[in-house]
């Protein structure tokens, strides 16, 4: 592990070598966390050598998003579930299908939500798609797919208070 000496602190740079031996670093402000990412790295390295490989060939969001949904979805959840999730693709996650898992940033997911305001969906609608979006990406980053999960910066909308109305026992049939 290598420490960089900085104005705002001590960086760690720790160095993995992927499958092809090619050397991947990253940086952290805390040594534990270093040396944390370099363990994971080498787990995975050898439980999953494909995730790795897939890291490095950098796959697609429509690849993820397939290799989620047989894994995760499909077989697992009611017939309309899995007709949401896939109008959600098709509607929604379309912009990013032919995308590298690696370029695609918290700023274009916001992009989207604007996309979705300016179209006057409902703010409970937004966050539906989003949630699914965040998922995908949870599943990325557990699998070893992306290095950082860019979906933990992105927050749901706020969504209106509604008025819960309740009955009266004499209102009760």
């Amino acid at each position: 592990m290598e420490e960089i000496h900085r104005k705002s602190g001590i960086r760690f740079r720790e160095k993995y070598l992927d499958l092809n031996n090619k050397p991947i670093y990253k940086t952290f402000k805390k040594e534990k966390c270093a040396k944390k990412w370099k363990e994971d790295m080498e787990s995975l390295k050898r439980r999953d050598p494909q995730s790795i490989m897939a890291m490095n060939q950098k796959m697609t969001f429509i690849d993820l998003f397939n290799r989620w949904f047989e894994t995760k979805i499909k077989n697992k959840r009611e017939e309309k579930t899995i007709s949401q999730y896939l109008g959600h693709n098709n509607k929604h996650f379309s912009r990013f299908h032919n995308r590298k898992l690696q370029t695609i940033s918290s700023y274009e997911v916001e992009k989207l939500i604007s996309d979705m305001i300016e179209n006057k969906m409902r703010p409970k609608s937004i966050n539906n798609v989003l949630i699914l979006l965040k998922q995908i990406f949870k599943y990325a980053h557990e699998q070893g797919l992306i290095y950082k999960n860019v979906l933990r910066e992105v927050s749901l909308l706020k969504e209106p208070e509604t008025e819960v109305k309740y009955f009266y026992k004499e209102e009760i049939p």
